[in-house]
């Protein structure tokens, strides 16, 4: 058996989700290599090359919160050097609130995926400094619950064990997808189709905002909602059938490619006034019951989606007005008195 060749060498990789994917596919090759009593060093060795020059922050942590990895970027991010981190618990890196305050290990059990999918949420992470930032964090189990031998991860000594391996997603600062210049944007429109625009669209739009950190993670759930339950018409208890179920990318491209659907747009329309930022999102879908989901409810805390407009209304916008049926939102962040 080959050993899996990854598709690019970190320093040109720009995608979290294929960093993780290739990092999760990487060790269960080691854990191929293995059982057929081949050495696996050579993989192993791209592993730690990977978690050590990732430019995103990777820490991984045991089932009991304990942290197992804890990468440079994560030592820029968080301020702390590695050995202060390995073994300890990285409760005291995040600030959790509601259900998971004091729960770490719940909110990972709760955000992350043991069947392959990827997908990431909001999260405060403290500094050593004791700054808070808000990041996304996609959090992928690396063992199977299941005993299946084939997809479980061992460690160095061959025994089964469960990890959470997480990477954590700073979008408001990415810089391959625009520069500071942005402040100076006075009005746009633009237009999107998918959830990787609507992603990207998020960070370039909130490096046109006051504070980038508080506004990406409200546009982002914005726009990804405008695609996902508006254009595409994928409502909330279809999106949590098709997660739990490890089929989620795959309908949402089927729907993209979908005649009916392929040719709606997202229009996203930008101003910037003397006092406020408005940003004003219409899709071309049949509205939701908006009214729903401004306030948290608890029926929902450990669900892993609906939850993003209420987050939103309270981290990052300081207005949100919904219209009509649904399918236009307009919010507005207040800029600083010069």
């Amino acid at each position: 058996m080959s050993e899996v060749q990854p598709d690019c060498e970190m320093s040109q990789c720009t995608s979290w989700e294929t960093l993780l994917a290739e990092i999760v596919a990487l060790r269960d090759e080691v854990v191929r290599l293995r059982r057929a009593g081949r050495d696996p060093a050579v993989t192993e060795a791209r592993v730690r090359r990977l978690l050590h020059d990732a430019r995103e922050a990777i820490v991984q942590f045991e089932v009991d919160g304990t942290v197992s990895e804890f990468n440079r970027a994560a030592e820029r991010l968080f301020g702390y050097p590695s050995a202060a981190v390995l073994g300890k618990h990285g409760e005291r890196m995040f600030d959790l609130s509601g259900s998971f305050a004091g729960n770490f290990p719940g909110w990972l059990e709760a955000h992350s995926s043991d069947e392959g999918g990827i997908h990431a949420e909001p999260l405060v992470v403290v500094c050593r400094d004791g700054t808070k930032r808000v990041l996304e964090v996609s959090a992928m189990m690396t063992a199977s619950k299941s005993p299946r031998d084939d997809i479980a991860f061992t460690d160095s000594g061959g025994s089964r064990r469960q990890a959470w391996l997480c990477v954590l997603h700073d979008m408001a600062w990415d810089g391959e997808l625009a520069d500071r210049g942005l402040s100076l944007l006075r009005s746009a429109t633009f237009s999107i189709k998918t959830i990787h625009e609507a992603r990207d669209l998020a960070a370039v739009l909130a490096k046109a905002c006051p504070d980038p950190n508080r506004a990406v993670i409200g546009l982002a759930e914005l726009l990804l909602n405008a695609v996902e339950h508006g254009n595409l018409a994928i409502d909330y208890e279809e999106k949590a059938h098709l997660r739990d179920a490890g089929f989620w990318d795959e309908e949402v491209e089927r729907r993209l490619a979908d005649p009916v659907y392929a040719e709606r747009e997202v229009e996203v329309q930008f101003s910037r006034e003397t006092d406020v930022i408005r940003i004003r999102i219409s899709d071309e879908g049949e509205g939701f019951a908006w009214q729903d989901y401004l306030e948290m409810d608890p029926a929902r805390l450990l669900h892993s989606h609906g939850r993003g407009i209420a987050m939103s209304r309270l981290m990052s916008f300081d207005t949100i007005e919904y219209r009509g049926c649904g399918n236009e939102v307009e919010v507005t962040i207040a800029l600083p008195a010069d």
